[in-house]
Protein backbone atom coordinates (compact mmCIF):
# COMPACT_ATOMS: atom_id res chain seq x y z
CA UNK A 1 0.00 0.00 0.00
CA UNK A 2 1.41 3.54 -0.94
CA UNK A 3 -0.21 5.96 1.53
CA UNK A 4 0.05 9.55 -0.10
CA UNK A 5 0.32 12.92 2.06
CA UNK A 6 -0.40 16.25 0.30
CA UNK A 7 -0.10 18.93 2.02
CA UNK A 8 -1.45 21.77 0.01
CA UNK A 9 -2.69 25.20 1.49
CA UNK A 10 -1.89 24.11 5.22
CA UNK A 11 -5.04 21.39 4.78
CA UNK A 12 -3.63 17.54 5.22
CA UNK A 13 -5.52 15.51 2.66
CA UNK A 14 -4.59 11.73 3.14
CA UNK A 15 -5.36 9.93 -0.06
CA UNK A 16 -4.77 6.18 -0.28
CA UNK A 17 -3.93 4.30 -3.39
CA UNK A 18 -3.84 0.61 -2.83
CA UNK A 19 -0.94 0.45 -5.82
CA UNK A 20 0.08 -3.44 -4.59
CA UNK A 21 -2.79 -5.13 -3.11
CA UNK A 22 -2.05 -8.72 -2.41
CA UNK A 23 -5.69 -10.10 -3.43
CA UNK A 24 -6.42 -13.75 -5.48
CA UNK A 25 -9.58 -13.17 -7.86
CA UNK A 26 -12.03 -14.43 -4.96
CA UNK A 27 -15.68 -14.47 -7.17
CA UNK A 28 -14.74 -18.35 -8.46
CA UNK A 29 -17.85 -19.67 -8.11
CA UNK A 30 -21.44 -18.41 -7.39
CA UNK A 31 -20.89 -19.15 -3.34
CA UNK A 32 -17.61 -17.59 -3.36
CA UNK A 33 -18.88 -14.62 -0.80
CA UNK A 34 -17.52 -15.40 2.41
CA UNK A 35 -17.35 -13.66 5.89
CA UNK A 36 -14.16 -11.59 6.36
CA UNK A 37 -11.61 -12.17 8.70
CA UNK A 38 -11.86 -10.48 12.20
CA UNK A 39 -10.20 -6.84 12.45
CA UNK A 40 -7.26 -6.13 14.04
CA UNK A 41 -6.20 -2.98 15.47
CA UNK A 42 -3.64 -2.76 12.69
CA UNK A 43 -6.59 -3.12 10.02
CA UNK A 44 -7.43 0.23 8.07
CA UNK A 45 -10.92 0.01 5.48
CA UNK A 46 -10.75 2.45 2.79
CA UNK A 47 -11.99 4.17 -0.03
CA UNK A 48 -15.31 2.80 -0.32
CA UNK A 49 -17.60 2.83 -3.12
CA UNK A 50 -21.18 3.17 -3.42
CA UNK A 51 -23.94 2.16 -5.66
CA UNK A 52 -27.39 2.97 -5.29
CA UNK A 53 -30.06 0.91 -7.03
CA UNK A 54 -33.62 1.76 -8.02
CA UNK A 55 -35.58 -0.96 -6.24
CA UNK A 56 -34.37 0.14 -2.50
CA UNK A 57 -30.85 -1.69 -2.19
CA UNK A 58 -27.89 -0.21 -1.55
CA UNK A 59 -24.73 -1.34 -2.46
CA UNK A 60 -21.25 -0.93 -0.18
CA UNK A 61 -17.52 -1.88 -1.83
CA UNK A 62 -14.40 -1.18 0.17
CA UNK A 63 -11.03 -2.08 0.44
CA UNK A 64 -9.74 -4.09 4.26
CA UNK A 65 -5.70 -3.85 4.45
CA UNK A 66 -3.14 -4.73 7.21
CA UNK A 67 -0.33 -3.41 5.43
CA UNK A 68 2.35 -6.31 4.34
CA UNK A 69 -0.27 -8.91 6.25
CA UNK A 70 -3.36 -9.15 3.98
CA UNK A 71 -5.49 -6.69 1.42
CA UNK A 72 -9.29 -7.99 1.42
CA UNK A 73 -12.35 -6.08 -0.69
CA UNK A 74 -15.29 -6.31 1.27
CA UNK A 75 -19.21 -6.13 0.21
CA UNK A 76 -22.39 -5.28 2.41
CA UNK A 77 -25.90 -4.56 0.87
CA UNK A 78 -29.02 -2.76 2.30
CA UNK A 79 -32.22 -3.82 0.93
CA UNK A 80 -34.43 -1.43 2.79
CA UNK A 81 -32.85 2.06 1.53
CA UNK A 82 -30.30 1.65 4.19
CA UNK A 83 -32.10 1.68 7.44
CA UNK A 84 -30.43 -2.00 8.22
CA UNK A 85 -27.32 -3.74 6.69
CA UNK A 86 -26.29 -7.06 5.95
CA UNK A 87 -23.15 -8.09 7.60
CA UNK A 88 -20.30 -7.65 4.89
CA UNK A 89 -18.84 -10.66 2.69
CA UNK A 90 -15.86 -10.88 0.52
CA UNK A 91 -15.43 -10.66 -2.42
CA UNK A 92 -11.92 -10.44 -3.10
CA UNK A 93 -9.75 -12.27 -0.50
CA UNK A 94 -6.04 -12.12 0.28
CA UNK A 95 -3.20 -14.09 -1.45
CA UNK A 96 0.41 -13.73 -1.44
CA UNK A 97 0.68 -14.62 -4.93
CA UNK A 98 -1.93 -11.97 -6.66
CA UNK A 99 -2.03 -8.41 -6.90
CA UNK A 100 -5.16 -6.79 -7.50
CA UNK A 101 -5.11 -2.98 -8.44
CA UNK A 102 -8.08 -0.72 -9.99
CA UNK A 103 -11.00 -1.85 -9.16
CA UNK A 104 -14.16 -0.32 -10.04
CA UNK A 105 -17.86 -0.85 -9.57
CA UNK A 106 -21.07 -0.06 -11.40
CA UNK A 107 -24.71 -1.14 -11.75
CA UNK A 108 -27.50 -0.84 -14.28
CA UNK A 109 -31.55 0.46 -14.00
CA UNK A 110 -31.90 -3.42 -13.31
CA UNK A 111 -29.97 -3.89 -10.64
CA UNK A 112 -26.85 -5.88 -12.12
CA UNK A 113 -24.09 -5.37 -10.58
CA UNK A 114 -20.54 -5.24 -12.27
CA UNK A 115 -17.20 -5.26 -10.88
CA UNK A 116 -13.39 -4.70 -13.25
CA UNK A 117 -9.88 -5.44 -12.00
CA UNK A 118 -6.56 -5.53 -12.77
CA UNK A 119 -5.01 -8.87 -11.62
CA UNK A 120 -1.19 -10.13 -12.09
CA UNK A 121 1.43 -12.31 -10.76
CA UNK A 122 3.13 -11.27 -7.54
CA UNK A 123 6.04 -12.58 -8.20
CA UNK A 124 7.35 -11.37 -11.67
CA UNK A 125 4.60 -8.28 -12.16
CA UNK A 126 5.11 -8.59 -16.04
CA UNK A 127 1.55 -10.53 -17.13
CA UNK A 128 -1.74 -8.35 -16.25
CA UNK A 129 -4.93 -9.57 -17.02
CA UNK A 130 -8.11 -7.23 -17.11
CA UNK A 131 -11.27 -9.29 -15.13
CA UNK A 132 -14.86 -8.63 -15.02
CA UNK A 133 -17.60 -9.86 -12.76
CA UNK A 134 -21.20 -9.66 -12.73
CA UNK A 135 -24.16 -9.99 -10.21
CA UNK A 136 -27.52 -9.98 -12.14
CA UNK A 137 -29.55 -10.68 -8.54
CA UNK A 138 -28.45 -7.18 -7.03
CA UNK A 139 -25.37 -9.00 -5.44
CA UNK A 140 -26.59 -12.34 -3.81
CA UNK A 141 -24.91 -13.88 -5.89
CA UNK A 142 -21.48 -13.68 -8.22
CA UNK A 143 -20.91 -15.25 -11.42
CA UNK A 144 -17.03 -16.86 -12.04
CA UNK A 145 -14.72 -13.81 -13.06
CA UNK A 146 -14.04 -13.59 -16.35
CA UNK A 147 -10.87 -12.64 -18.09
CA UNK A 148 -11.36 -9.60 -21.07
CA UNK A 149 -7.34 -8.75 -21.91
CA UNK A 150 -3.81 -10.26 -20.82
CA UNK A 151 -0.64 -8.96 -21.69
CA UNK A 152 2.21 -7.59 -20.26
CA UNK A 153 1.28 -3.63 -20.71
CA UNK A 154 -2.37 -3.69 -19.46
CA UNK A 155 -3.41 -0.84 -17.48
CA UNK A 156 -6.16 -0.34 -15.16
CA UNK A 157 -10.03 -0.83 -16.22
CA UNK A 158 -12.51 2.10 -16.43
CA UNK A 159 -15.94 1.21 -16.09
CA UNK A 160 -18.95 2.13 -17.86
CA UNK A 161 -22.61 0.99 -17.65
CA UNK A 162 -25.67 2.52 -19.52
CA UNK A 163 -29.35 2.84 -18.39
CA UNK A 164 -29.98 -0.01 -21.64
CA UNK A 165 -28.06 -3.15 -21.66
CA UNK A 166 -24.35 -2.04 -22.46
CA UNK A 167 -21.35 -2.55 -20.93
CA UNK A 168 -18.43 -0.69 -21.62
CA UNK A 169 -14.29 -1.75 -20.26
CA UNK A 170 -11.57 -0.10 -21.26
CA UNK A 171 -7.71 0.11 -20.55
CA UNK A 172 -4.53 1.85 -21.53
CA UNK A 173 -2.24 -0.49 -23.42
CA UNK A 174 1.08 0.01 -23.61
CA UNK A 175 4.89 0.71 -21.58
CA UNK A 176 4.18 2.81 -18.60
CA UNK A 177 6.26 5.32 -19.61
CA UNK A 178 5.85 4.45 -23.25
CA UNK A 179 3.21 5.54 -25.87
CA UNK A 180 -0.29 4.49 -24.55
CA UNK A 181 -3.16 4.36 -26.19
CA UNK A 182 -6.85 3.01 -25.24
CA UNK A 183 -8.33 -0.29 -25.46
CA UNK A 184 -11.82 -0.84 -25.41
CA UNK A 185 -14.11 -4.39 -24.86
CA UNK A 186 -17.98 -3.53 -25.11
CA UNK A 187 -20.66 -5.76 -24.53
CA UNK A 188 -24.26 -5.00 -25.48
CA UNK A 189 -26.49 -7.51 -23.68
CA UNK A 190 -25.50 -6.85 -20.10
CA UNK A 191 -22.16 -8.55 -19.91
CA UNK A 192 -22.88 -11.60 -21.09
CA UNK A 193 -21.12 -11.32 -24.02
CA UNK A 194 -18.24 -9.15 -25.30
CA UNK A 195 -16.82 -8.00 -28.66
CA UNK A 196 -13.95 -10.19 -29.50
CA UNK A 197 -11.74 -7.71 -30.76
CA UNK A 198 -11.13 -4.91 -28.98
CA UNK A 199 -11.23 -1.28 -30.38
CA UNK A 200 -8.17 0.81 -30.21
CA UNK A 201 -7.63 4.56 -29.71
CA UNK A 202 -4.53 6.33 -30.48
CA UNK A 203 -3.03 10.21 -29.66
CA UNK A 204 -3.92 12.68 -31.87
CA UNK A 205 -0.55 13.85 -32.81
CA UNK A 206 2.43 11.65 -33.94
CA UNK A 207 4.89 13.43 -31.85
CA UNK A 208 3.13 13.07 -28.53
CA UNK A 209 5.37 12.05 -26.16
CA UNK A 210 3.57 9.74 -23.63
CA UNK A 211 0.49 8.78 -25.63
CA UNK A 212 -2.87 9.01 -23.62
CA UNK A 213 -2.84 10.71 -20.33
CA UNK A 214 -5.41 11.56 -17.89
CA UNK A 215 -8.21 9.54 -19.55
CA UNK A 216 -11.71 9.85 -18.81
CA UNK A 217 -14.70 8.76 -20.38
CA UNK A 218 -18.61 9.26 -20.64
CA UNK A 219 -22.20 7.74 -22.20
CA UNK A 220 -24.99 9.26 -22.92
CA UNK A 221 -27.10 5.78 -22.78
CA UNK A 222 -27.60 5.78 -26.77
CA UNK A 223 -24.41 3.74 -27.80
CA UNK A 224 -22.30 7.08 -27.81
CA UNK A 225 -19.27 7.38 -25.97
CA UNK A 226 -17.18 10.32 -25.27
CA UNK A 227 -13.10 9.87 -24.02
CA UNK A 228 -10.86 12.06 -23.32
CA UNK A 229 -7.43 12.82 -22.59
CA UNK A 230 -4.22 14.62 -21.88
CA UNK A 231 -1.49 14.82 -24.54
CA UNK A 232 1.77 16.70 -24.53
CA UNK A 233 3.78 16.80 -27.97
CA UNK A 234 7.56 16.87 -28.48
CA UNK A 235 8.46 20.53 -27.44
CA UNK A 236 5.13 21.57 -27.03
CA UNK A 237 2.36 22.40 -23.89
CA UNK A 238 -0.21 19.72 -22.98
CA UNK A 239 -3.68 20.14 -24.82
CA UNK A 240 -7.03 18.29 -24.14
CA UNK A 241 -8.30 16.18 -27.27
CA UNK A 242 -11.69 14.50 -27.53
CA UNK A 243 -12.93 11.42 -29.34
CA UNK A 244 -16.56 9.85 -29.95
CA UNK A 245 -17.99 6.45 -30.85
CA UNK A 246 -21.35 6.11 -32.16
CA UNK A 247 -21.54 2.45 -31.96
CA UNK A 248 -21.21 1.57 -28.72
CA UNK A 249 -16.86 1.57 -28.77
CA UNK A 250 -16.66 -0.42 -31.56
CA UNK A 251 -15.42 1.95 -33.74
CA UNK A 252 -14.13 5.70 -33.48
CA UNK A 253 -14.09 9.25 -35.41
CA UNK A 254 -10.64 8.81 -37.90
CA UNK A 255 -9.05 12.02 -36.44
CA UNK A 256 -9.62 13.43 -32.77
CA UNK A 257 -10.96 17.04 -32.05
CA UNK A 258 -9.26 19.73 -29.96
CA UNK A 259 -11.24 20.90 -27.24
CA UNK A 260 -8.69 23.04 -25.53
CA UNK A 261 -7.93 26.42 -27.24
CA UNK A 262 -5.85 26.09 -30.54
CA UNK A 263 -2.21 27.51 -30.81
CA UNK A 264 0.54 26.74 -28.04
CA UNK A 265 -0.20 27.74 -24.66
CA UNK A 266 3.02 28.42 -22.73
CA UNK A 267 1.33 26.26 -19.47
CA UNK A 268 -1.28 24.30 -21.07
CA UNK A 269 -4.28 22.36 -19.85
CA UNK A 270 -4.17 19.15 -18.23
CA UNK A 271 -6.33 16.67 -16.34
CA UNK A 272 -9.99 16.57 -17.59
CA UNK A 273 -13.40 15.67 -16.35
CA UNK A 274 -16.46 15.27 -19.00
CA UNK A 275 -19.74 14.50 -18.40
CA UNK A 276 -23.00 14.18 -20.78
CA UNK A 277 -26.56 15.71 -21.25
CA UNK A 278 -29.34 14.26 -23.54
CA UNK A 279 -29.88 16.28 -26.92
CA UNK A 280 -26.00 15.71 -27.84
CA UNK A 281 -24.33 18.15 -25.11
CA UNK A 282 -20.98 16.88 -23.58
CA UNK A 283 -18.76 19.06 -21.48
CA UNK A 284 -15.28 18.98 -20.47
CA UNK A 285 -13.62 20.87 -17.31
CA UNK A 286 -9.64 21.23 -16.54
CA UNK A 287 -6.41 22.67 -15.42
CA UNK A 288 -4.47 25.09 -16.24
CA UNK A 289 -1.83 27.73 -15.30
CA UNK A 290 -3.10 31.05 -16.32
CA UNK A 291 -0.23 33.92 -16.15
CA UNK A 292 -1.23 37.44 -14.20
CA UNK A 293 0.59 40.34 -13.72
CA UNK A 294 0.61 42.39 -9.98
CA UNK A 295 1.82 45.76 -8.88
CA UNK A 296 4.30 45.59 -5.31
CA UNK A 297 4.16 48.53 -2.95
CA UNK A 298 7.33 49.38 -4.63
CA UNK A 299 5.83 49.83 -7.88
CA UNK A 300 7.72 46.90 -9.60
CA UNK A 301 6.04 44.21 -11.41
CA UNK A 302 5.94 40.54 -11.01
CA UNK A 303 4.13 38.02 -12.39
CA UNK A 304 1.83 35.36 -10.49
CA UNK A 305 0.99 31.84 -12.08
CA UNK A 306 -2.56 31.00 -10.95
CA UNK A 307 -3.95 27.46 -11.35
CA UNK A 308 -7.67 27.87 -12.59
CA UNK A 309 -10.23 26.01 -13.69
CA UNK A 310 -11.89 26.43 -17.14
CA UNK A 311 -14.96 24.55 -18.98
CA UNK A 312 -15.71 23.86 -22.71
CA UNK A 313 -18.82 22.58 -24.04
CA UNK A 314 -20.32 20.89 -27.35
CA UNK A 315 -23.96 21.17 -28.01
CA UNK A 316 -23.72 18.62 -31.49
CA UNK A 317 -22.37 15.54 -30.18
CA UNK A 318 -19.02 16.49 -29.50
CA UNK A 319 -18.24 17.51 -32.92
CA UNK A 320 -17.40 21.16 -32.61
CA UNK A 321 -16.31 23.30 -29.78
CA UNK A 322 -15.89 27.02 -29.13
CA UNK A 323 -12.68 28.14 -29.75
CA UNK A 324 -12.46 30.06 -25.96
CA UNK A 325 -13.28 28.01 -22.95
CA UNK A 326 -14.69 29.69 -20.03
CA UNK A 327 -12.64 30.27 -17.08
CA UNK A 328 -14.17 29.69 -13.61
CA UNK A 329 -12.34 31.34 -11.48
CA UNK A 330 -12.62 34.98 -10.43
CA UNK A 331 -9.91 36.49 -9.08
CA UNK A 332 -9.20 40.23 -7.89
CA UNK A 333 -6.14 41.50 -9.75
CA UNK A 334 -4.47 43.11 -6.86
CA UNK A 335 -4.03 39.24 -4.88
CA UNK A 336 -0.33 39.61 -4.04
CA UNK A 337 -0.23 35.60 -4.26
CA UNK A 338 -0.74 32.97 -6.72
CA UNK A 339 -3.81 30.95 -6.81
CA UNK A 340 -4.52 27.69 -6.67
CA UNK A 341 -7.45 25.69 -7.22
CA UNK A 342 -8.00 21.75 -6.26
CA UNK A 343 -10.17 19.22 -5.71
CA UNK A 344 -12.67 19.98 -8.78
CA UNK A 345 -15.51 18.29 -9.97
CA UNK A 346 -18.15 18.62 -12.51
CA UNK A 347 -21.85 17.50 -12.99
CA UNK A 348 -24.76 17.77 -15.21
CA UNK A 349 -28.19 17.43 -15.33
CA UNK A 350 -31.06 16.16 -17.94
CA UNK A 351 -32.13 19.55 -18.29
CA UNK A 352 -29.33 21.24 -19.42
CA UNK A 353 -27.49 22.54 -16.36
CA UNK A 354 -23.98 22.24 -15.44
CA UNK A 355 -22.49 22.44 -11.43
CA UNK A 356 -18.82 22.58 -10.66
CA UNK A 357 -17.42 23.11 -7.65
CA UNK A 358 -13.31 23.09 -6.22
CA UNK A 359 -11.35 24.53 -3.24
CA UNK A 360 -9.37 27.42 -4.11
CA UNK A 361 -6.49 29.15 -1.93
CA UNK A 362 -3.47 31.34 -1.77
CA UNK A 363 0.27 30.63 0.15
CA UNK A 364 -0.70 27.32 0.77
CA UNK A 365 -3.51 27.44 2.48
CA UNK A 366 -7.00 26.50 1.24
CA UNK A 367 -9.68 29.27 2.11
CA UNK A 368 -12.79 28.79 0.07
CA UNK A 369 -14.94 26.23 -1.30
CA UNK A 370 -16.47 27.55 -4.74
CA UNK A 371 -20.10 26.33 -6.73
CA UNK A 372 -20.50 27.51 -10.07
CA UNK A 373 -23.62 26.98 -11.74
CA UNK A 374 -24.48 27.53 -15.57
CA UNK A 375 -28.01 27.03 -16.97
CA UNK A 376 -27.34 27.03 -20.26
CA UNK A 377 -24.73 23.90 -20.23
CA UNK A 378 -21.75 26.08 -19.61
CA UNK A 379 -22.26 29.15 -22.14
CA UNK A 380 -22.49 31.09 -19.40
CA UNK A 381 -22.15 30.78 -15.63
CA UNK A 382 -23.28 32.46 -12.15
CA UNK A 383 -20.21 35.39 -11.41
CA UNK A 384 -19.24 35.21 -8.22
CA UNK A 385 -19.77 31.64 -7.14
CA UNK A 386 -20.89 30.76 -4.41
CA UNK A 387 -18.77 30.22 -1.22
CA UNK A 388 -19.83 27.15 0.32
CA UNK A 389 -17.33 27.26 3.02
CA UNK A 390 -18.86 30.37 4.84
CA UNK A 391 -21.97 28.02 5.72
CA UNK A 392 -19.81 25.77 7.58
CA UNK A 393 -20.73 26.35 11.67
CA UNK A 394 -16.88 26.01 12.49
CA UNK A 395 -15.29 28.00 9.81
CA UNK A 396 -12.67 25.72 8.89
CA UNK A 397 -10.23 24.51 6.10
CA UNK A 398 -12.10 22.70 2.93
CA UNK A 399 -11.13 20.58 0.65
CA UNK A 400 -11.94 17.20 -1.03
CA UNK A 401 -15.80 18.24 -2.05
CA UNK A 402 -17.66 15.88 -4.42
CA UNK A 403 -21.03 17.56 -6.02
CA UNK A 404 -24.25 15.54 -6.83
CA UNK A 405 -27.59 16.45 -8.70
CA UNK A 406 -31.32 15.27 -9.39
CA UNK A 407 -33.27 15.83 -12.31
CA UNK A 408 -35.35 17.97 -10.36
CA UNK A 409 -33.47 20.75 -9.49
CA UNK A 410 -31.21 19.54 -6.13
CA UNK A 411 -27.51 19.94 -5.83
CA UNK A 412 -25.83 18.69 -3.19
CA UNK A 413 -22.18 18.99 -1.72
CA UNK A 414 -20.53 17.08 0.45
CA UNK A 415 -16.65 18.15 1.67
CA UNK A 416 -14.08 17.52 4.54
CA UNK A 417 -13.51 20.12 6.69
CA UNK A 418 -10.26 20.62 8.66
CA UNK A 419 -11.55 22.32 12.32
CA UNK A 420 -9.09 23.47 15.23
CA UNK A 421 -11.38 22.94 18.11
CA UNK A 422 -11.86 19.74 18.33
CA UNK A 423 -8.71 19.62 16.21
CA UNK A 424 -9.09 16.95 13.45
CA UNK A 425 -11.86 16.27 11.07
CA UNK A 426 -14.93 16.80 10.26
CA UNK A 427 -17.59 16.02 6.93
CA UNK A 428 -20.21 18.25 5.49
CA UNK A 429 -22.80 18.99 3.99
CA UNK A 430 -24.86 21.45 2.05
CA UNK A 431 -27.80 21.64 -0.69
CA UNK A 432 -29.91 23.90 -2.99
CA UNK A 433 -33.12 23.31 -4.36
CA UNK A 434 -32.72 25.95 -7.48
CA UNK A 435 -30.53 24.50 -9.84
CA UNK A 436 -27.28 26.13 -7.58
CA UNK A 437 -28.58 29.22 -7.05
CA UNK A 438 -29.06 29.56 -3.60
CA UNK A 439 -27.84 27.52 -0.72
CA UNK A 440 -28.82 26.76 2.88
CA UNK A 441 -27.81 29.19 5.45
CA UNK A 442 -25.87 26.73 7.17
CA UNK A 443 -24.09 22.86 6.55
CA UNK A 444 -24.79 19.99 8.40
CA UNK A 445 -22.29 18.00 9.92
CA UNK A 446 -21.94 14.29 8.89
CA UNK A 447 -19.97 12.47 11.19
CA UNK A 448 -21.00 11.99 14.66
CA UNK A 449 -17.78 13.78 15.94
CA UNK A 450 -14.80 15.73 14.22
CA UNK A 451 -11.80 12.55 14.50
CA UNK A 452 -8.47 13.05 15.51
CA UNK A 453 -6.13 14.24 12.04
CA UNK A 454 -4.38 11.28 12.25
CA UNK A 455 -7.57 9.15 11.25
CA UNK A 456 -7.18 8.17 7.66
CA UNK A 457 -10.35 9.79 5.91
CA UNK A 458 -11.62 9.47 2.30
CA UNK A 459 -13.12 11.92 0.25
CA UNK A 460 -16.94 11.83 1.03
CA UNK A 461 -19.48 9.98 -1.19
CA UNK A 462 -22.29 11.21 -2.46
CA UNK A 463 -25.35 9.26 -3.64
CA UNK A 464 -29.03 9.66 -4.58
CA UNK A 465 -31.87 7.54 -5.97
CA UNK A 466 -34.25 10.31 -7.05
CA UNK A 467 -36.92 10.09 -4.64
CA UNK A 468 -35.14 12.43 -2.07
CA UNK A 469 -33.24 9.58 -0.19
CA UNK A 470 -29.45 10.66 -0.06
CA UNK A 471 -26.82 8.41 0.90
CA UNK A 472 -23.54 10.05 2.03
CA UNK A 473 -20.27 7.55 2.80
CA UNK A 474 -16.48 8.21 3.64
CA UNK A 475 -13.83 6.02 5.56
CA UNK A 476 -12.20 6.67 8.95
CA UNK A 477 -9.42 4.51 8.82
CA UNK A 478 -9.13 1.74 11.56
CA UNK A 479 -12.70 2.75 12.78
CA UNK A 480 -14.47 1.78 9.64
CA UNK A 481 -16.52 2.07 6.97
CA UNK A 482 -19.27 5.00 7.95
CA UNK A 483 -22.53 5.74 6.46
CA UNK A 484 -25.56 8.21 6.33
CA UNK A 485 -28.40 8.65 4.60
CA UNK A 486 -31.27 11.43 4.51
CA UNK A 487 -34.95 10.89 3.44
CA UNK A 488 -35.86 14.42 2.90
CA UNK A 489 -33.38 15.20 -0.24
CA UNK A 490 -30.70 16.56 2.55
CA UNK A 491 -32.68 18.61 5.19
CA UNK A 492 -32.47 15.88 8.55
CA UNK A 493 -29.30 13.21 8.33
CA UNK A 494 -29.85 9.91 11.06
CA UNK A 495 -28.32 10.65 14.69
CA UNK A 496 -25.86 8.93 14.50
CA UNK A 497 -24.11 7.47 11.42
CA UNK A 498 -23.78 4.03 10.47
CA UNK A 499 -20.05 2.21 10.85
CA UNK A 500 -19.95 -0.66 8.67
CA UNK A 501 -16.81 -3.16 8.71
CA UNK A 502 -16.13 -3.54 12.04
CA UNK A 503 -17.06 -6.71 14.55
Amino acid sequence: MIVRVLRGFGLLAVVVALTACALQGGMENETSLKTPRPASKALEQLMPQLIVGQDGAIHLFWQAVEPRTSWEILYARSQDSGATWQKPTTLLQADKETIVQGMTVAADAKGHLYAAWRQSDQATKKQHRLMLARSLDGGKRWEPARELAASANVGLPYLLVDDESSVYVAWLEGPLRGHRHLQFRTSVDHGETFTGESAGLKWADPTAELGLVNVRLASDGAGRLYVVWQETAKGSSSKIFLNRSVDYGRSWAEKPILVSPPGDSRFGARSPLIVTSPGGRVAVMWEQFDERAITLEDGKQETRLDKVLVVNRSLDEGQSWPATPIRLNVIDPATPQAVESLYWGLSADEQGHLYAVWAEGEDKELKRLLMAHSSDFGSSWSVPPVQLERTSPQGGQPGAPMIRHDNRGHVWVAWLEQIIRPAGWQVLMNGSEDHGQTWRRRAVFLADSAQPPEIIRSAPMIRADGDGRLFVAWSEGRHGIVITRSVDGGRSWLPQPVRIGLP
